[in-house]
């Protein structure tokens, strides 16, 4: 069966996919082995993936799995004019990400200072 090329314009431009877009996305959460790591990722076979990466598109019910597995950065990279709840909702998830990275790197600085109070007391208290 054969599948629509990304770049392809559907009737409503602004929901476009660009095989660019998707491709870029790809590549850069996965730099090495691209094809295979998207593949396990999402739960499609290799070839399918490769399909993808040369400008496939995927199916629908492989469009709801890269969506879930992705979220809302996917969408964003693969939309030609990716609309305001999209950017929104891409916003919102790396926001919650760098939130957990701020209370790790918190909790690391917290226990670096403890770790240098108790040797401090230790050797010089």
């Amino acid at each position: 069966m054969s599948h629509q090329n990304w770049g392809e314009t559907s009737p409503n431009p602004r929901g476009s996919f660009t095989a660019a877009g998707a491709q870029a996305f790809f590549r850069r959460r996965f730099p090495e082995k691209t094809v295979d790591s998207l593949a396990a990722a999402c739960g499609a076979p290799r070839e399918t993936a490769a399909s993808w990466m040369k400008g496939a598109r995927p199916s629908a019910a492989h469009l709801m799995a890269l969506i879930a597995t992705f979220g809302p950065a996917f969408l964003e990279a693969a939309f030609a004019a990716p609309p305001r709840w999209v950017i929104c909702a891409a916003a919102a998830e790396r926001l919650r990400a760098l939130d957990g990275e701020i209370a790790m790197r918190r909790a690391e600085a917290a226990a670096l200072e403890s770790a240098a109070a108790a040797n401090w007391d230790t050797n010089y208290g």
